[in-house]
């Protein structure tokens, strides 16, 4: 096998397993803990403070099941931005598309307080969130929220 097959089949290895480790809920000890520790690591030391990515944010909710771009400056959200037409979006109508540390939150606060069920890919290289599933009651209907990413430019 090639080198860089070899390199290929690690990387896609290593993202099975982190998408392994965080599908399961769990205390701060867990399996989902660790997936996001993980990752949330990659994301510093990458150190990358100035980016736009494209989210899409999955939920049970008026408007905003749409792919808008988060522009994120010195680790600031600065503007959103409908993918698909370029017009601004004001994101208090619609609800949170957060940045990449944003999305780390709402994992963290899933982990922290034991939410139903947590599921999780990240990014290989950098390791943000590639999509995140977060199930916060199993007797609650329609209270699950999700996100995909797509897109992620360094600026």
């Amino acid at each position: 096998m090639p080198p860089v097959d070899r390199v290929a089949w690690a990387q896609q290895r290593l993202l099975l397993l982190l998408a392994i480790a965080t599908a399961c809920g769990g205390n701060a000890t867990g399996p989902a803990e660790f997936g996001l520790r993980s990752a949330r690591e990659l994301w510093q030391q990458a150190a990358i403070l100035d980016y736009s990515v494209t989210v899409e944010r999955r939920c049970v909710c008026d408007g905003a099941n749409r792919p808008v771009v988060v522009q994120v400056s010195g680790g600031a959200v600065v503007s959103t931005t409908d993918a698909q037409t370029g017009d601004p979006i004001d994101i208090s109508a619609l609800g949170p598309y957060p940045s990449v540390e944003g999305m780390f939150e709402i994992l963290q606060d899933a982990v922290d307080t034991d939410a139903h069920d947590i599921i999780a890919t990240y990014q290989i290289d950098l390791g943000y969130p590639l999509e995140l599933q977060i199930d916060f009651d199993r007797s609650t209907k329609d209270d699950e929220l999700g996100y995909v990413t797509s897109v992620f430019e360094r600026r």
